[in-house]
């Protein structure tokens, strides 16, 4: 792992990097990879074929990131069902009125006595019942799942000047070393006298210190896996050398293909 010392920053830019303050400070690289499911019942009737043959059992659970965006749909065996006469087809029983002639058995083109193609009569076999009369008055579970991701860095408090410009330069959408892996949730720890206590991730990763970048980070990973029927995450941290000469700000740090990136203040 590469850091963005004072001495590795010189051995690169050379002699002319002489800054008058130095801090060492980290960001967070926050990705997660999530399914947003949406659930729904609707109370529907199916002929008595279609009926036997529908989809039943649970819904396969979301698994996060090879979920496959889609609907299911089920039968919800825990609902009611019956058998009853088709509600769909009541003016002639097994059959509904074409939707091209609207019923009236006529064609579209000039010819006045011409029929119309698509039915006869007027009507077609009902696609409720299937020309039976009869169906099965039951409830159907819709399941939606939705891939959520998203990227975000997250820098520490740093001059305004320089903060917005490292966010946009940091690689979000690359992969980052695991040695760069780092846990910002507080852990438990367990003593035989004294139980459990929760510990505080720690404030540095290598000498380089988070500052609020840790809140920041829990605080962004729990408004953005609200709602989540599942989701993973690995944060990063990214060591940064931030420079102050005077009025002017700059920062480096070493990027996933260890090139040392200067970000000038904006």
């Amino acid at each position: 792992m590469l850091f963005p010392t004072p001495e590795a920053v010189r051995a690169i830019s050379g002699e002319s990097f002489k800054p008058h303050d130095v801090f060492g400070v980290a960001a967070l690289v926050l990705p997660i990879d999530g399914v947003r499911r949406e659930a729904w019942s609707d109370e529907t009737e199916l002929s008595e074929r279609l009926f036997q043959s529908y989809p039943r059992g649970a819904v396969p659970a979301p698994d996060a990131p090879n979920s496959q965006r889609g609907t299911y749909k089920t039968i919800d065996d825990a609902a009611p069902t019956r058998a009853q006469r088709c509600s769909t087809c009541i003016i002639k029983p097994g059959f509904s009125p074409c939707t091209l002639c609207m019923g009236t058995g006529a064609g579209s083109g000039p010819d006045p006595y011409a029929r119309c193609i698509a039915c006869d009569r007027g009507f077609v076999r009902c696609t409720a019942c299937e020309g039976t009369t009869r169906v099965v008055a039951c409830t159907i579970r819709y399941v939606n799942d939705q891939l959520f991701r998203v990227r975000r860095a997250i820098v520490p408090a740093m001059h305004a000047s320089i903060r917005s410009c490292v966010e946009a330069r940091i690689p979000i959408e690359a992969r980052w070393p695991e040695e760069h892996a780092f846990d910002p949730e507080p852990s438990l720890v367990g003593s035989a006298y004294r139980g459990a206590s929760t510990v505080k991730a720690a404030e540095d990763f290598h000498g380089f210190y988070f500052g609020d970048a840790i809140a920041s980070c829990l605080s962004a990973r729990a408004e953005l896996t609200t709602g989540l029927a599942r989701f993973e995450t690995l944060t990063f941290a990214v060591p940064i050398l931030w420079t102050v000469t005077g009025d002017r700000h700059d920062a480096y740090f070493f990027d996933t293909s260890g090139t040392l990136q200067h970000v000038a203040q904006g």
